[in-house]
């Protein structure tokens, strides 16, 4: 494009020079801006889907080693090599919540990005990436703790009712209560704006 504009300049001769010249420049500008952008925006898609695999894989490896940690602790004070059934679901609950935070931060940016969500291509990076799904697992982190901590009295957390059922692992809500905190997760690395909310919202009659 520049080639071509100095082209037409040299055969538009001296007296031509700034008026074949300006118009190409403002529109030379406009595509570098543009493919910068744009550039810009695949730097962020990516990291985004590079930043929720790494999640993802850290969750599990946090699971496992969590797991390990809580049952080195209970044999040394309890004797015991297993987790019980309440430490198991509020391990699983809170890792499944941490995983929807990061599905929920990763939408909610992809949906933005698809309706005109402007990225700077001076100051993004993969890592600004990563730092939106850090938000989404605080976020999450959030959300759970104070629901299992009965400090907001939304909605009832259905693992309290499966650890009534004689054999839990066997009752079918066990999934339903796995993909419940996904879901709660997805809300709250989504939705920002629900999450301050709840947050701020007074708290009713727990059983509504």
């Amino acid at each position: 494009m520049i080639v071509g504009a100095c082209s037409a300049a040299r055969a538009a001769g001296p007296d031509a020079v700034h008026g074949v010249l300006a118009p190409r420049k403002a529109g030379i500008e406009k595509y570098i801006v543009e493919s910068a952008g744009i550039r810009a925006r695949k730097r962020y898609a990516w990291g985004l889907c590079l930043g929720a695999i790494a999640s993802i894989v850290l969750l599990i490896a946090v699971g496992l080693s969590m797991k390990d940690i809580a049952v080195a602790f209970r044999h040394a004070f309890v004797g015991s090599h297993d987790l019980t059934e309440e430490e198991f679901f509020a391990l699983r609950d809170a890792l499944a919540c941490l995983g929807g935070g990061t599905i929920g931060a990763v939408l909610s940016v992809l949906l933005r990005m698809g309706t005109g969500l402007p990225v700077s291509y001076r100051t993004t990076s993969g890592r600004d990436a990563f730092f939106r799904i850090v938000l989404g697992w605080i976020f999450a982190a959030g959300i759970i703790s104070l629901v299992k901590g009965h400090i907001v009295a939304v909605f009832p957390d259905p693992s309290e009712d499966l650890l009534k059922a004689a054999h839990p692992f066997a009752d079918p809500m066990v999934v339903e209560s796995f993909f419940f905190w996904i879901g709660v997760g997805i809300l709250a690395g989504f939705n920002e704006r629900w999450v301050k909310r709840l947050i701020s919202q007074p708290v009713t009659d727990p059983k509504k």
